[in-house]
């Protein structure tokens, strides 16, 4: 039960790993376009 517990511990620290690289490119490759999106809907109130 302790060497099950130990496996799964560290299989979910390397999923948790992979899963935070995936998002933080997802997030570079959108990041331009979040951007330009956030600019037109805040654009407005920046202005006055």
């Amino acid at each position: 039960c302790v060497a099950s517990h130990g496996a799964i511990k560290k299989e979910v620290a390397t999923k948790s790993a992979d899963m935070q690289q995936h998002l933080v490119k997802l997030a570079q490759e959108d990041e331009q376009m979040l951007r330009v999106e956030l600019d037109r809907i805040h654009g407005p109130q920046r202005e006055g």
